[in-house]
């Protein structure tokens, strides 16, 4: 568990979660669920591609069921620059987005967008840019390659690090 996860997060509260070659993000609500974007049937499996545009849903699970054993912390990584919306704002948005199927895109719309987006009202995805900046800097064709393959993997293994089954903890 990592060092901020003693830290119980509250509801509005940003949920930055380890995977294996990128960070998910997710939208604290409360109770012990957070609202975030999952695979198109909202089990959490590889989000879907058809003609061309990759699908995805927002959905409302148990913290302990998305984070799945990886290390999380609580990261309003914006609040030293932006003004975050009222907690019962952040909550409201979260849940007005549920269920929701959306054209997800790495550069656009991604999980740190979604996240983002409720509590500041901003879509902002500081790994998106991270992204963009080292195919800049590594040489557009081979930068393609590589975070295309790095991007591949992280939506391939998103279903894996999330279970579709309810464990006690869940349940009460």
């Amino acid at each position: 568990m990592g060092a901020d996860q003693a830290k119980k997060p509250k509801p509005g509260d940003l949920i930055e979660i380890d995977r294996v070659l990128y960070k998910h993000w997710a939208v604290y609500i409360g109770d012990g669920y957070v609202v975030h974007l999952s695979g198109p049937d909202g089990s959490g499996g590889a989000l879907t591609s058809s003609g061309g545009s990759v699908r995805a849903r927002i959905t409302k699970d148990k913290l302990s069921s998305v984070v799945n054993g990886s290390d999380y912390e609580v990261n309003n990584l914006h609040d030293h620059k932006w003004k975050h919306r009222p907690t019962e704002e952040i909550v409201k948005e979260a849940l007005s987005h549920l269920n929701e199927n959306v054209d997800y895109s790495v550069w656009k719309c991604n999980c740190e967008h979604f996240a983002t987006w409720c509590r500041y009202g901003e879509p902002k995805s500081l790994q998106a840019e991270e992204g963009l900046m080292a195919l800049s800097g590594v040489g557009l064709g081979v930068g393609s390659v590589l975070f295309g393959a790095v991007v591949a993997i992280a939506l391939s293994s998103m279903g894996t690090n999330r279970s579709t089954k309810k464990s006690k903890s869940d349940t009460s």
